[in-house]
């Protein structure tokens, strides 16, 4: 299953972000660029590449970056794509970040997610995509194929799609660890992508992952626990 679209258009969503009291904004982190917008800004190269997918109109793209991935700016874009998006279109969502790893629901954090931010009167539950609310925008699409990658997802996440539709695949991580400028989900899928292109399908950047953790836990003994939730058949 190829990961863009093969017939129709193309739709992408790429996030890439901290809770701000994590990182404080591409400007007030005196120049440390955070890896989460590193990360979404690769992504963007899929976008751009043309042995990958190629440019996209820019209404067929949001990127949302730092302090532009908010939950508003989210809903705003998820709206639109599902509002949008036609039967024969294929859809990308793209999230580095935090999620919540083992507790349930189970949330994808946003720039503004109040959650280890101290602020005790705040709603743990803004600032957030919801695990179960983003299986169920999958799921509602009109397009014949949706994929997420989240670089990671959570444990929250990986129950959640256990009620993902046909056309639907979510592939990520439950834990998250950091290699050099990319997230490691980023990091071997822009590799993986580089060198096949636009033939790249989900199966083998899942394989691919599943190669690289098992390396990586023979060396650092911490499992990322790597998961490809859909059927692919």
């Amino acid at each position: 299953m190829p990961i863009f679209a093969e017939s129709g258009r193309q739709w992408a969503i790429l996030i890439g972000t901290n809770p701000s009291h994590v990182v404080p904004g591409l400007v007030a982190s005196r120049g440390v660029i955070p890896t989460e917008f590193l990360d979404a800004y690769d992504a963007l190269d899929w976008f751009l590449n043309p042995d990958m997918h190629g440019a996209l109109p820019k209404e067929q793209l949001f990127f949302l970056a730092d302090a532009e991935a908010t939950e508003a700016n989210v809903e705003r874009a998820l709206n639109e794509v599902a509002n949008k998006a036609e039967a024969e279109d294929s859809v990308l969502f793209y999230f580095s970040g935090h999620a919540t790893t083992f507790n349930d629901p189970g949330e994808l954090q946003l720039y503004d997610s109040p959650v280890g931010g101290g602020d005790l009167t705040a709603d743990p539950h803004q600032g957030v995509v919801g695990a179960q609310d983003l299986v169920r925008w999958l799921n509602n699409l009109r397009v014949g194929k949706a994929v997420a990658i989240l670089d990671s997802g959570g444990y929250g996440m990986y129950r959640a799609c256990e009620e993902l539709a046909p056309g639907r695949f979510v592939l990520s991580s439950i834990n998250g660890i950091t290699l050099s400028r990319n997230g490691f989900i980023t990091w071997y899928v822009r590799r993986a992508l580089q060198k096949l292109g636009a033939k790249a399908t989900l199966a083998i950047l899942h394989r691919v992952l599943v190669q690289a953790e098992a390396a990586w836990v023979e060396r650092n003994h911490l499992p990322l626990y790597i998961y490809l939730r859909g059927n692919l058949k």
